[in-house]
């Protein structure tokens, strides 16, 4: 699956930061953690019980501490 083929995970994620962009942070980092396209470019479907992807845990630092 190329991450950039999915349109509609990018589309539904840019209506879901026009929805929560303004709102509150704690809701924006819950939708943003659920939402498809993020899961997609962060490689997370590929997530193993042996074998855990850190990179949704890097990012979500980064982005609750603001560096994004």
């Amino acid at each position: 699956m190329h991450k950039l083929n999915q349109a509609n995970a990018l589309l539904n994620q840019i209506d879901m930061f026009r929805l929560h962009g303004l709102g509150s942070f704690t809701t924006l980092l819950v939708e943003l953690s659920k939402d498809p396209a993020m899961i997609i470019w962060l490689d997370n479907n590929d997530n193993q019980k042996d074998a855990i992807n850190e990179n949704y845990g890097r990012s979500f630092l980064s982005f609750s501490r603001g560096y994004w």
